[in-house]
């Protein structure tokens, strides 16, 4: 069966690997589709691939959001469950995918009509591959990683005029129902959604690298990993601060870095290891404690490897995975200033056991949920009826 994979941006990459990767093993013919930003990602993960070049797509990802009127906006919302984003950020997320999507529909319509995929698997932030399903007629099966986000990320989904729009100009209708999603977040970490899910094993992956000689070697110290992610700017102005609070204790830091990162960085303590562009899936499983930004694909892969976590969001979709690693009890949420809570954070996860035994627990849960290949033939039975 011939599927085609559309991804959103370089963070979200990883995500559709592990699955494209499970359809290819599974005898699917596969062509993952991404901008031209993310091709080498795809390359070097060996899936064909399908460039999408319009760089006004780039331009547009790139584009910060103005969080400040998000947040003027969601204090008057009110108190929202936990791991619910607020409807003023999801409404922002959204016309920001849609714009990205419009920008890359026409190309993927385009490669769509040429190649002639059976179903179309998309990132649920890839709106367009919802829109190249439509204009075919072939199932669209979303994939994520247990948060709502797109057109569909309220507990009421109402699309927007402006997704609508994408559906109109090829006379295509929009879906009336959200799509079926494979989903990777293990159950009890979700938040509330009206879409119907597939479970799915997390299967981590963050790009090829080669192991260090030291990281499998006994370390007399714990070791704590520290990240910012590949996309966020979040070690250019906290980092010195949480390296200052890690400094107090005595552990071994690994500083995960892009290659960029790594040139703008100080002066660092001696107990600070650099490591660039290493894959953090292969660090994860020697350290005792990950302080990060909240993103996704990092917090996954923490609890994956069972490992507790301090996450110092910047913005309401990391401050989302804080609360819900909050409420797994495997982990503490920090505002990224609070200092002195900061310390307690960092000082608690390393000395109580209750939070590696926390997650432990879900990382259990992972690896009893189905296989990526078994999820995929699940979602094409379901969309087939």
């Amino acid at each position: 069966m011939r599927l085609l994979f559309v991804s959103h941006g370089p963070a979200h990459v990883p995500w559709t690997m592990p699955l494209a990767w499970a359809a290819r093993l599974a005898g699917h013919e596969v062509r993952v589709a991404a901008r031209r930003d993310c091709v080498p990602s795809v390359t070097q993960a060996g899936l064909a691939t399908v460039s999408l070049d319009n760089p006004a797509a780039i331009e547009i990802s790139g584009q910060r959001l103005d969080l400040d009127a998000v947040k003027r906006a969601a204090a008057q919302e009110g108190p929202l469950p936990p791991g619910r984003l607020p409807e003023a950020m999801r409404i922002a997320l959204a016309e920001k995918m849609i714009a990205v999507a419009e920008a890359l529909t026409d190309e993927l319509v385009a490669f769509a009509r040429q190649w002639q995929p059976e179903a179309i698997v998309h990132d649920i932030a890839a709106v367009s591959g919802e829109v190249a399903a439509a204009v075919l007629g072939v199932p669209a099966i979303g994939h994520t990683w247990g948060l709502p986000i797109g057109p569909y990320g309220t507990a009421e989904p109402q699309p927007s005029e402006s997704y609508l729009k994408l559906f109109d100009r090829f006379n295509a209708s929009a879906p009336t129902a959200p799509p079926v999603w494979i989903d990777s977040c293990p159950p009890s970490m979700r938040p509330d959604c009206p879409i119907e899910r597939v479970d799915t094993r997390f299967i981590p992956y963050a790009g090829p690298g080669l192991v260090p000689d030291w990281l499998p070697q006994p370390t007399t110290r714990r070791r704590v990993l520290l990240t910012g992610g590949v996309t966020a700017g979040w070690l250019d102005g906290i980092s010195g601060g949480v390296l200052d609070v890690l400094a107090e204790s005595d552990v071994e830091v690994v500083l995960a870095v892009t290659a960029a990162q790594a040139a703008a960085l100080p002066e660092l303590p001696e107990q600070v290891r650099v490591v660039e562009n290493l894959p953090i899936d292969l660090v994860l499983p020697h350290c005792d404690l990950a302080v990060h930004h909240g993103g996704l694909g990092t917090g996954m892969m923490s609890v994956q490897a069972g490992v507790p976590q301090v996450v110092l969001p910047q913005n309401p979709v990391q401050k989302q995975w804080g609360q819900l690693i909050t409420l797994a009890d495997a982990g503490r949420l920090v505002p990224p200033t609070d200092t002195d809570a900061l310390r307690t954070a960092i000082t608690e996860t390393l000395n109580e056991p209750s939070y590696r035994t926390a997650a432990a627990k879900v990382a259990a849960e992972i690896a009893d949920q189905p296989h990526p290949g078994a999820a995929i033939d699940e979602a094409l039975n379901r969309v087939r009826g």
